[in-house]
C-alpha cells in the first residue's frame, strides 16, 4: 500500500498475509517509523504489546521494546491515535510524543521532544552540553559496534557535537580527540579512556 517502515536494530514487524484486505493492522517489537499511506477506510493500526496507533495519514515513530517500562510514540507529520483495549489514550498531532507507562496503564505527553529521537533513521544527531554517558547510550542503541567507557569516571564529561550520517569509527574518533581521550577498537565495538575530562 506504500507505506514506508525503517526498523530499527533488534526490531520485527508482523503482519497477517491477508493485511489490506479486510485492515492494516501490523504488530511491532521494537522501534520503526512509519510514513504511513493513509486509508480512511482501512487505517493502518499498528500493535505494540498491548497498546494500539491508529493512523490519520501521518508520518510516525513507535518505540516498544519489550524490556523497557514505557512505548513511546513521536508525531512527526499528521495525527494518530495512541490507546489500548480499555484506555481511549491520547491523540497526537504534529510534534507531540506520547508515553505509556506499562507498569502504571497509563498515557501521558512529553513536555519536551528528544532532538535525537529519528537519529536511528536519519543517522544524524545533536548533543548539546550531554553528558558523556547519554552520548554513548544514544549511539549505542543505533549502531552495532558498541562504546564503552574504561574509566566509569568519564562518563559524567560533557560534550557539544554534531554527527551527520558519520561512520561509527569517525564518531568515536571525533569523541577522543573532542575529550582527549584515547579509543581502542575491540571485537565488539570501541573503548574510550582517559585521565581526566577537560570538561567534567
Amino acid at each position: 500500500d506504500n507505506t514506508q517502515v525503517y526498523l530499527n536494530k533488534k526490531s520485527k514487524l508482523t503482519y497477517n498475509p491477508d493485511y489490506g484486505k479486510k485492515n492494516r493492522e501490523v504488530t511491532l517489537v521494537g522501534e520503526a517509523y512509519f510514513n504511513a499511506t493513509h486509508s480512511a477506510n482501512k487505517p493502518l493500526t499498528v500493535k505494540a504489546e498491548n497498546t494500539f496507533i491508529k493512523d490519520i495519514g501521518t508520518a510516525f515513530n513507535i518505540k516498544a521494546y519489550p524490556d523497557e517500562d514505557i512505548i513511546e510514540v513521536y508525531v512527526e507529520s499528521g495525527k494518530v491515535i495512541f490507546y489500548s483495549e480499555t484506555d481511549s489514550g491520547l491523540t497526537l498531532v504534529k510534534g507531540d510524543v506520547g508515553v505509556y507507562n506499562k507498569k502504571a496503564n497509563t498515557f501521558s505527553k512529553k513536555r519536551t521532544v528528544d532532538a535525537n529521537i529519528l537519529s536511528y533513521k536519519t543517522k544524524s544527531f545533536t548533543f548539546i552540553n550531554a553528558k558523556l554517558s547519554d552520548v554513548i547510550r544514544q549511539l549505542n542503541s543505533v549502531y552495532a559496534p558498541q562504546i564503552s567507557l574504561k574509566n566509569s569516571e568519564l562518563a559524567n564529561c560533557t560534550i557539544t557535537v554534531t554527527f551527520e550520517d558519520e561512520s561509527i569509527e569517525t564518531i568515536v574518533s571525533i569523541i577522543a580527540e573532542t575529550l582527549d581521550f584515547k579509543s581502542t577498537k575491540t571485537s565488539d565495538g570501541y573503548i574510550l579512556d582517559g585521565i581526566k575530562c577537560n570538561n567534567p
